[in-house]
Formats: C-alpha cells, structure tokens, sequence
C-alpha cells in the first residue's frame, strides 16, 4: 500500500508555479501558509503535505520524501 501511495504522488503533475503547494495544488496564501521548500528535495509545500519526522528538533519533510526514506 505504501507503494501505491508513492507511486500516486510521484504521478501527480509538478506545479509550474511556486504559488500552489507542490504535493496538493493547494493555492498559498499572502500571510498564512505561504508553504515552504522541503529540505530533501526542495518542492515548495503548505503546512498540510508536511510530516514530521524528528518532533525533538522540528525536522520535517514532504509526503513523499517522508513516504520513500
């Protein structure tokens, strides 16, 4: 199942635009979840497509980088 779900968001078209989240295609706003660049592949991503994966000291990374480590 877990690959099936890589699979699909590797299948999703790229945004063309850094003003929709890469993962989503959610529009960023002007002052609240303007999104972020993840630090493994650099895909800019609103608050909702990013996972934590080290509470201790913030560490966070996009669905799909999270999914493949």
């Amino acid at each position: 199942q877990l690959r099936k779900e890589v699979a699909d968001l590797e299948q999703k078209p790229q945004p063309t635009s850094n003003s929709v989240c890469a993962r989503c295609q959610t529009p960023f706003g002007y002052i609240f979840n303007t999104g972020d660049s993840c630090p493994k592949c650099g895909a800019k991503v609103c608050k909702q497509c990013r996972l934590m994966y080290n509470v201790n000291d913030n560490g966070w990374l996009c669905q799909l980088c999270c999914k493949q480590m």
